[in-house]
């Protein structure tokens, strides 16, 4: 991997956290809110991401890539609309698309990750951290109105948590705990949708967010969900 493409993702993932930190500190340091305390703890995977990346390690490009797909749709719809500052959208979108040119080859995720891992099963944990991502926001800076829904979506935002981490351990576990997670987040969306959305652009939204890890989960199934079933059976 040359390291000009490190260089690209560590500038897009300083992008995402000077946009955060101008997104945060208009507000006074004690009269911050649950939306900038929420945004502010987003740095900790960015750094993390910047450090994994440079350094070379698997767990970085999934955190890097995670983070552009969580952003991206966002970013996309917030650039097309009229009448309002589209510099910051812009930016987020420019820095989403450099991460995913810059590390979404398959010869970028070798030198990551080896030739061992399944593609699938690295785009499944990629795309269901962008999932972990908007969940842990919607857990901690959105304003519910729904008041067993805030506790629903912990529940899942807990189970992708443990599912992602044992699947990118190389656990059967992972595959098992993602698509569950997954199952359960389509009627989670339908009910968010139901009370909550007030515009048809927040359906394509959440469906542009989180259909990518639902889709790959249930292909995690359908290619090993087979071989699972025979080998607990013997």
């Amino acid at each position: 991997m040359s390291i000009a493409r490190r260089i690209t993702a560590v500038i897009a993932l300083v992008v995402f956290a000077h946009l955060i930190l101008r997104a945060v500190f208009p507000a006074p340091p004690l009269g911050m809110g649950r939306f900038e305390t929420a945004m502010l703890a987003l740095l900790v995977p960015l750094t993390g991401a910047a450090i994994g990346v440079w350094a070379i390690r698997p767990w970085g490009r999934w955190l890097a890539l995670g983070g552009a797909l969580a952003v991206l749709p966002w970013a996309t719809a917030l650039a097309a609309t009229p009448f309002m500052d589209r510099g910051a959208p812009l930016a987020a979108l420019v820095a989403s698309v450099a991460l995913l040119l810059s590390l979404g080859d398959r010869g970028t995720a070798r030198r990551y990750e080896g030739c061992g891992r399944i593609p699938l099963v690295s785009w499944t944990i990629v795309t269901n951290i962008a999932s972990i991502l908007v969940l842990y926001l919607f857990a901690s800076a959105y304003d519910y109105t729904i008041g067993w829904h805030f506790a629903a979506t912990v529940a899942l935002l807990a189970g992708l948590l443990i599912g992602v981490s044992r699947l990118a351990a190389g656990k059967t576990v992972g595959i098992i705990a993602v698509a569950a997670c997954a199952l359960l987040l389509i009627p989670a969306i339908g009910l968010f949708v139901a009370r909550e959305a007030t515009h048809p652009g927040e359906v394509f939204l959440l469906a542009a967010v989180f259909m990518p890890g639902i889709v790959t989960a249930g292909g995690c199934v359908a290619v090993f969900g087979g071989p699972m079933l025979r080998f607990m059976r013997d």
